[in-house]
């Protein structure tokens, strides 16, 4: 009884636990492992960088916001979002296909077009030499990265910054004031990561 009082009473402050024995079992946790964006982030990234190295900045969101706009992930709806706001129009993509925590692949108007991580584009034969420099720039200033490519060529690489919740730090403190460790996994660069860890206080970190 005690047990389904505390799932109630769970669900009510918006905690879902998956069973009773999760719940029994929560009293031995140690560690508490976060995902960052939607999580530790507000999960509203907006676009603050658009550069494109081949052709307008025009045709790289156009491009970039057809791919992305059956997305339901918050860079996703950010980079539509950006085309909207600025009146840009943009072809529907067919072929859409995700890989999971590296970003999407996709035909738009007959081009073959790729939006991710480096890792995305290095599956995908992609040279990214010519916005190496750029990715790094932007990353320097703790904010998310992608890579941009079309017909197997890199056109250019969009930034976004996502801020930490108000709320973040405050429960990672209290987490720790319970003698728990904390820790955040994501699948963004190295250098947000380690900028969304400090500010939110957490012990570590894998990006």
């Amino acid at each position: 009884a005690a047990l389904v009082a505390g799932t109630g009473a769970a669900a009510r402050a918006g905690i879902l636990v998956k069973d009773i024995e999760a719940l029994e079992r929560a009293a031995a946790v140690d560690i508490v492992v976060f995902d960052k964006t939607g999580t530790l982030t507000a999960g509203r990234p907006a676009l603050t960088d658009l550069v494109a190295t081949v052709g307008s900045e025009t045709d790289l969101l156009a491009l970039s916001a057809a791919l992305q706009a059956g997305s339901e992930h918050p860079l996703g709806r950010a980079v539509v979002e950006a085309a909207r706001t600025r009146g840009i129009a943009f072809a529907p993509a067919t072929d859409v296909a995700a890989a999971i925590g590296r970003g999407l692949t996709g035909t738009v108007a007959g081009r073959a077009v790729a939006i991710g991580t480096r890792e995305l584009m290095d599956e995908r034969g992609i040279d990214i030499a010519p916005i190496a420099h750029l990715l790094a720039d932007i990353e320097a200033r703790a904010r998310t990265t992608a890579a941009v490519a079309a017909d197997g060529r890199a056109i250019g690489v969009l930034g976004f910054a996502d801020p930490l919740r108000e709320t973040s730090a405050a429960a990672v403190a209290a987490l720790k004031a319970r003698g728990l460790k904390t820790c955040m996994r994501t699948g963004d660069n190295a250098r947000v990561a380690a900028a969304i860890a400090a500010e939110a206080g957490l012990d570590s970190f894998e990006a």
